[in-house]
C-alpha cells in the first residue's frame, strides 16, 4: 500500500497540528485527513477525567472514520485512553494511541518516572499507559504524578508568565526521578531546578524547541534530551487558518448538513465572495505573511 489513508482524530488543535507536522516529515506518502471534536477537550477539563458518557462519542467518531475508508487511525488525545482502548477491538484496521513511543523511551532510560502535566485528564491516562507497558515488560517502576492546576487556563488566556511560574513551582517538588515526561513543552526547567534532580537520566519534551529549558545544564551532566521535532508547522497553520476562513465565509458546515438532508439551497445559498473583501491580519511574521499571500491570491485587499 503506497498511499494509505490515515485518519488523525484529535480533541485539540495543537495536537492535530503536531500530528500533521510529523506525517509531513516522516511519512509524506501517506494521505491523511483529520477529525477533531474539541468539545471533548472542554468536557474532560470540566470532569477532570474520563466519564461514561464520553465512550459513545468515541464509538460514533471511530465508526464514521472506518466507514469513510480509513486504512488506519491515530488518536492524538492521550487523556482519553480508556475510550480508545474500548473502540480498538471493535474494528479490524490498525488503531494507535499517541504515547507508545515516548513511554518506551522513558522505560528504557530508568524506572523512576515523573509525569508532569497541566491538563488533569491526562495524568491518570498517561500514568495507566506507563504502568501497563512496564507490566508487559516485567519492569518495576516508581511513578509520581504532578498536576499543575489552573496553569493551562492561564496559558489559554494569554498569561504565559503565570503559567510558567506555576509549573516551575510544581516541578521544583520533583526530586527523585530518572525520567521526566512533560506533557506540554512550555514547562520551564532552569539550571537551579535541574540541579535539584540528581538522579535524572533522560529529559523528554514535546515539540521542536523549548525556549524555557536550560539545555546546557543537562548537557554538562551528559543527560540526553529528546523531543518530537515538528515539520512545516508554519505552512500548515496558515493552511488551517484559510480552511477556517473558507468554512466560515462559505457556511460549509451548514451547507454540508443541508445536502445531507436531501436539500441543496436555503437562505444562505447565495454565498459571499472573498475577492474584493478586506482581510485584516495582526502580525506579519512567517505565518501572518503566508496567510496574507493566500489572501492576495484570492484578490482580497490587505
Amino acid at each position: 500500500m503506497s498511499q494509505p489513508d490515515i485518519t488523525l482524530f484529535s480533541v485539540h488543535k495543537d495536537a492535530m497540528a503536531a500530528a500533521i507536522d510529523a506525517f509531513a516529515r516522516d511519512w509524506p506518502e501517506a494521505r491523511i485527513w483529520n477529525l477533531m471534536d474539541d468539545g471533548l477537550f472542554r468536557w474532560v477539563g470540566e470532569t477532570k477525567g474520563v466519564v461514561q458518557g464520553m465512550y459513545e462519542p468515541f464509538e460514533t467518531h471511530t465508526q464514521y472514520m472506518v466507514d469513510r475508508g480509513a486504512d488506519a487511525i491515530l488518536f492524538t488525545c492521550s487523556a482519553f485512553q480508556p475510550c480508545i482502548d474500548a473502540v480498538i477491538p471493535k474494528h479490524p484496521i490498525p488503531m494507535l494511541k499517541p504515547n507508545d513511543a515516548m513511554i518506551e523511551q522513558a522505560l528504557d532510560s530508568g524506572s523512576r518516572i515523573a509525569v508532569l502535566a497541566t491538563v488533569a485528564g491526562t495524568i491518570p491516562s498517561v500514568s495507566a499507559e506507563i504502568e501497563a507497558m512496564a507490566r508487559d515488560r516485567g519492569q518495576a517502576i516508581t511513578l509520581s504524578q504532578h498536576f499543575v492546576d489552573h496553569a493551562f487556563a492561564a496559558m489559554a488566556s494569554g498569561d504565559g508568565d503565570t503559567h510558567d511560574a506555576m509549573v516551575a513551582e510544581a516541578a521544583a517538588k520533583i526530586s527523585d526521578a530518572d525520567v521526566i515526561v512533560l506533557v506540554r513543552d512550555r514547562i520551564p526547567f532552569n539550571e537551579a531546578l535541574i540541579a535539584r534532580l540528581p538522579k535524572l537520566k533522560l529529559f523528554i519534551f514535546t515539540g521542536k524547541r523549548n525556549g524555557t529549558l536550560d539545555a546546557s545544564a543537562l548537557i554538562s551532566r551528559n543527560i540526553p534530551i529528546a523531543c518530537t521535532p515538528g515539520g512545516p508547522s508554519k505552512e500548515t497553520t496558515a493552511e488551517l487558518t484559510w480552511a477556517l476562513i473558507l468554512g466560515a465565509s462559505k457556511h460549509l458546515v451548514r451547507q454540508n448538513k443541508l445536502i445531507g438532508s436531501g436539500s441543496w439551497r436555503d437562505e444562505y445559498s447565495v454565498l459571499p465572495m472573498l475577492a474584493g473583501e478586506r482581510l485584516g491580519i495582526i502580525g506579519l511574521g512567517s505565518i501572518g505573511s503566508s496567510v496574507a499571500r493566500i489572501g492576495k491570491a484570492f484578490g482580497m485587499e490587505l
